[in-house]
């Protein structure tokens, strides 16, 4: 069974202590054994003793406690603890400092819920490497991020923020802030929940609220907690003369009822993991605008489901609000987009499963979603790899359920083999030519009866993975292999539209059936068998940065020329010209890419040039001149 010693040293309740009741909540479900180990006094403590949670306290301190460590030895050893879950900084050092002084310390799982730069120091170096440490657990890309740059070889898993879906089900809308604050009934309530400490840069609120006021007198302005930036925000409305417009409320333990009498929720903070607090606002249908500030740009899709705007802008946040507050029409759309988007991707549910499949990892167990199978479907992945150690570990994560892994190496000069090496991987080595052409070399080499055909910047997601062992142990269709729908980022977006939208590859398939057409790009399986078509996709990440794509446009475009150089007589002002511009318009304006920003007219733009060199290369080799 397994069994968990929770560790949090902080004394208020903010975000990571609110995620730590969820997951607590969460597990509770999965006849998983959890105890708290958090500082007399403390809201959290608070709380474990209104829900009856398994909990025990010790004086706060800060540093190296021994007092602590002791506790932390003694907890694990009486409870049979198989995990310790760390989730701050100081609860960190805590268990390290037990795992330094004390054998048979279990493993440590780490929650980093910040953006911070990790500091490159003896101690902190010293407990982000400690043998003991198994995960680290960040709540967005942009924490992983950190981390990686910190410590390229840590294990990492994201997992985000979450909040309890019902909890707005069945509030009632009150107006205590309006009463409170003796405002007028039609008064416009624009609020920001959050600590007041500098990173959350309260006087670009204050500045954007000083735009606001000036375009509607109905405009007032909230802030909403505690910290030690008060005084000093405080002068600064003082000193603007927006005192009667902008109020402090201090912190409110009943938040949750606070929220649904807002109009809108204005963050500007410079600096955050996630931003937690914009779950609750997506959730009660409140409206957001947000400084893009690291995690929230994973949150919030710009138009969709709120708007952002770089930090400290004060005049386009004030643009903005102005532009969701005067359309209600706009607002509606976005906030049932944001609600929809909650629902589907951060339920406590979810994070708790996902935290639990991290746990029973790190034991050698298999994920509760794989126990109902057996083994008597027998999976090859193979994954090509040419300088790839930014993705390589990804790829081979995403696929270490299957019985192997080769990794098929064109001689990459990186990292890619050092990193592929700390995993159980099979490496061949062959000199690359093109791309069909390595891939039907190694299939026959494979192991198993059914290939799982994995580029290095693709990860497969667990719902996809579950899904390939349900469709594999029935395949009543006797199908020879299946197409995959791929989810394509670009640029840091999620693609939803243009000419990538359907965009569906056959890579799983039988390994004595199936061969690669000879193509020097984009070749398929040859399709003369009988395919199904999965669910769940492929996660595709198909940018580095901007050079290294367009290269490898240019790359394409030249193995193009070659594949359609025999189907082409002339090549006319039709070739240079009407097909570019033809495939532009079509992409990104009849297939909807505009709906994707500056990416959607970005891989418009690239891919209609790429056409125009394809066809250059081609009237280059017409002309005796040679594609390359």
């Amino acid at each position: 069974m397994i069994s968990i010693l929770h560790i949090s040293s902080p004394l208020t309740w903010r975000g990571g202590e609110r995620q730590i009741a969820n997951l607590i909540s969460s597990l509770n479900k999965k006849d998983v054994k959890q105890i708290l180990l958090c500082p007399t006094d403390s809201q959290l403590a608070n709380y474990c003793k209104k829900n009856t949670i398994h909990y025990q306290t010790l004086p706060k301190t800060n540093g190296i406690s021994l007092n602590w460590a002791r506790t932390i030895k003694n907890i694990c050893r009486s409870q049979k603890i198989t995990h310790i879950h760390v989730h701050d900084s100081k609860s960190h050092t805590f268990a390290i400092t037990a795992a330094t002084l004390y054998r048979k310390i279990p493993k440590i799982i780490i929650s980093r819920r910040v953006i911070f730069p990790i500091k490159n120091k003896f101690l902190t170096r010293y407990k982000y490497t400690h043998p003991n440490i198994e995960t680290i657990i960040c709540i967005s890309k942009a924490v992983e991020l950190v981390v990686k740059k910190a410590f390229p070889n840590a294990t990492t898993s994201i997992i985000p923020s979450s909040i309890t879906i019902s909890k707005y089900n069945n509030t009632k809308t009150l107006n205590t802030l309006k009463n409170d604050f003796k405002l007028e009934s039609n008064s416009i309530l624009i609020g920001y929940v959050a600590a007041l400490t500098s990173e959350k840069d309260h006087f670009t609120f204050v500045k954007t609220a000083k735009i606001l006021i000036n375009k509607n007198e109905n405009y007032h302005f909230f802030i909403i907690g505690e910290g030690d930036q008060r005084q000093a925000i405080e002068k600064f409305i003082l000193d603007n003369k927006l005192d009667n417009r902008i109020h402090l409320t201090g912190f409110i333990q009943d938040i949750d009822v606070v929220i649904p009498q807002l109009d809108l929720l204005l963050f500007t903070s410079t600096s955050e993991g996630l931003g937690s607090s914009i779950l609750d606002f997506f959730l009660a249908k409140i409206p957001v605008v947000s400084t893009r500030c690291g995690g929230t740009e994973e949150l919030i899709e710009h138009g969709k489901t709120g708007f952002l705007a770089a930090i400290y802008d004060s005049e386009k946040l004030a643009e903005y609000v102005q532009k969701i507050l005067t359309n209600s029409l706009l607002s509606k759309k976005i906030t049932d987009n944001a609600f929809q988007y909650i629902i589907k991707n951060h339920s406590k549910e979810q994070m708790g499963l996902q935290t639990l499949e991290v746990y029973q990892k790190s034991l050698d167990q298999p994920s509760i979603d794989l126990k109902k199978y057996n083994d008597s479907v027998k999976i090859s992945a193979i994954i090509p790899t040419f300088n790839e150690e930014d993705v390589i570990e990804n790829a081979i994560k995403s696929v270490d359920w299957v019985d192997e892994i080769i990794i098929i190496d064109s001689f990459s000069t990186d990292n890619t083999l050092n990193i592929a090496k700390k995993f159980d991987v099979r490496i061949v080595q062959r000199e690359y030519n093109y791309s069909a052409s390595q891939k039907n070399w190694i299939i026959p080499q494979a192991k198993n009866k059914w290939i799982l055909l994995l580029d290095a910047d693709e990860t497969v997601s667990h719902n996809l993975r579950d899904e390939i062992r349900q469709v594999l142990e029935s395949n009543k269709n006797n199908y020879s292999g299946y197409w995959i729908k791929r989810t394509n980022f670009f640029m840091g977006k999620k693609i939803r539209f243009g000419s990538w939208k359907n965009d569906k590859v056959i890579r799983l398939f039988k390994r004595d059936k199936c061969r690669y057409e000879d193509k020097k790009v984009h070749a398929e399986i040859i399709n003369n068998q009988k395919f199904g078509i999965l669910t769940n996709n492929i996660n595709h990440y198909t940018y580095k940065n901007l050079d290294n794509f367009i290269k490898r446009q240019n790359r394409y475009s030249k193995w193009k020329a070659v594949d359609k150089y025999a189907n082409i007589d002339k090549i006319t002002i039709y070739h240079f010209l009407i097909r570019p511009i033809f495939n532009f318009i079509h992409s990104f304006i009849f297939k909807l890419g505009f709906l994707d920003g500056k990416q959607g007219f970005i891989i418009s733009a690239i891919d209609s040039y790429s056409i125009f060199l394809r066809y250059l290369y081609i009237w280059r080799n017409k002309n005796g001149e040679g594609i390359e």
